[in-house]
């Protein structure tokens, strides 16, 4: 089946329903399991309740989060997406700090001023106020995805 039941929640955000194959099974005929689905999947509290083919929504989840509804088709809103993008930058950036933490213990420890490693760290911490632009002007998804900093490891 390639439908899926779309409904805003109050939070702004869109919730997808796919049902699960025992569930086609149970319910081979379209009407009986349309009437399933808004019975048993949409809570009472969702507005906006719309079956749509799977093609009609976004491809890439990278910034599932920020999906919104426009007319009935599910987009993007670019605002939250810049948003999270810039969270998941800091908590990166972040993570990397932290692992940098020992070897500046380290080099401190051995007399070491690593001033190689001051810089690196020192680059980190203004990462994001570097990238604040490029992330503000990004038109699309796409383009926001390629805001990443090259040498900042992408979670998993």
């Amino acid at each position: 089946m390639t439908r899926r039941v779309i409904y805003t929640r109050p939070d702004g955000g869109v919730s997808v329903v796919i049902p699960t194959q025992e569930t086609l099974d149970r319910f081979p005929v379209e009407a009986d399991l349309d009437a399933h689905l808004l019975d048993r999947s949409i809570p009472a509290d969702a507005s906006a309740v719309q079956f749509i083919d799977h093609t009609d929504l976004p491809t890439d989840r990278t910034f599932r989060n920020a999906w919104r509804r426009d007319l009935g088709a599910v987009v993007v809103d670019m605002p939250l997406a810049r948003d999270i993008q810039m969270a998941h930058i800091r908590a990166a950036r972040d993570d990397a700090l932290a692992a940098s933490d020992t070897d500046m213990i380290r080099a401190q420890e051995d007399g070491d001023p690593a001033n190689v490693l001051k810089v690196r760290r020192q680059a980190l911490r203004d990462m994001p106020a570097n990238i604040q632009t490029q992330i503000d002007n990004a038109p699309n998804p796409t383009a926001l995805k390629s805001t990443w900093p090259a040498n900042l490891a992408r979670p998993a």
